[in-house]
């Protein structure tokens, strides 16, 4: 029985072949290769400045020290996150505000941010989550004393809307990416801020090494590789392919569970990081538990949590507070989606899906 992950990189021979030269040249620190690879990303998301770093997190945290932000301050997220997002702003003294959600973009809207906002906010860290993109402009437009970080670490690659010019990535103060293994292109580890403001970008530079330094503050060991830039670079070239076939793939998905009763997500704006589908409130969790084991024996990996917790439940906040989150924490499922699968991988997923949970009649 062919096994079937929720997720894998999207890696192969070219990669191998690139990993070559930084070792031949024996120079696997940050160098050349990295600079490069900061040049053609700024380039992709049309940006002044990009910096590559470690991680996602280390990228986040750098991108709220450039703003300023520290204890005292407030710190608007989402609850349906990653807690990484959390830690970044734990790590500058500052509060996290926790915000709830829109039930069918799973991101944050002006209406779910609004309720959070105090004299004390200092920055909103605004997700594209799963790759669907966040209303960037109008939260822009709706808070504009306040720095706007976004999170694109699901969304490389994406657009505000199906035919803008405008890429994700480009239209906050500071924006931030990942490159974690499974993420939409990978380094193994490792991440990126980038920004237009060139005051910005001269703290992230002093701050993100510290090595090689002249006069002492707290600085950190944020770098990033020749190694892992060179695996970037291809990655990078093949980006507009990845894209191009996680969306031929989401058509096959909405196409194929078009007549079940699911919310599927919207199609505007979307990369499809993660496909995921959410069921009406009247399907039990137990109900869904039952399909991903069901999709699991069947050699199909799925997740009932691709958020694994969200930051209120965490933080034991009062759930009352967040009942889209709630909802949603407990009502999807998602499944699996990158370039690697093959058309017949798909009809195999809608087939063993539509088993267990037939279309409607």
């Amino acid at each position: 029985m062919k096994q079937i992950p929720h997720s894998q990189p999207s890696i192969g021979t070219p990669e191998w072949k690139i990993l070559r030269d930084p070792i031949e040249r024996r120079y696997i620190a940050a160098g050349s290769l990295t600079e490069t690879f900061e040049r053609l990303l700024a380039e992709h998301i049309g940006v002044k400045h990009i910096f590559v770093v470690d991680s996602g997190t280390s990228a986040l945290h750098l991108a709220l020290l450039a703003l300023g932000v520290k204890q005292g301050d407030e710190v608007i997220i989402p609850s349906y996150i990653c807690s990484s997002v959390l830690d970044a702003v734990n790590y500058t003294g500052a509060q996290a505000v926790i915000a709830d959600i829109n039930e069918t973009s799973y991101n944050m809207t002006v209406a779910t941010i609004q309720p959070c906002v105090s004299k004390k906010t200092k920055a909103i860290i605004v997700p594209h989550l799963f790759g669907l993109a966040a209303p960037i402009d109008k939260i822009k437009a709706a808070f504009p004393k306040i720095s706007i970080i976004e999170d694109c670490a699901q969304a490389i690659g994406g657009a505000l809307h199906a035919h803008s010019n405008k890429k994700l990535g480009s239209m906050g103060d500071i924006s931030i990416f990942s490159f974690y293994a499974t993420k939409v292109i990978t380094t193994g580890k490792g991440g990126a801020v980038a920004t237009n403001n060139n005051t910005y970008a001269k703290t992230i530079r002093d701050l993100r090494s510290n090595d090689l330094i002249s006069k002492y503050r707290v600085r950190y060991n944020y770098s990033f590789t020749d190694l892992q830039a060179a695996m970037g670079l291809q990655q990078l070239k093949k980006l507009p392919q990845f894209l191009k076939k996680r969306r031929a793939l989401a058509q096959m998905y909405l196409h194929g569970l078009r007549s079940a009763n699911l919310v599927l997500p919207p199609q505007d704006g979307h990369i499809y990081y993660r496909f995921v589908v959410q069921f009406p409130k009247n399907v039990s969790v137990e109900k869904i538990t039952a399909i991903a084991t069901h999709m699991k024996q069947s050699g199909i990996e799925v997740s009932q949590t691709p958020v694994w917790k969200p930051i209120h439940q965490l933080l034991r906040l009062p759930k009352r507070q967040y009942p889209h989150t709630e909802t949603i924490y407990d009502h999807v499922l998602s499944l699996p989606i990158y370039p690697s699968l093959s058309k017949n991988d798909i009809r195999h997923i809608i087939q063993i899906f539509l088993t267990i949970y037939p279309t409607r009649t």
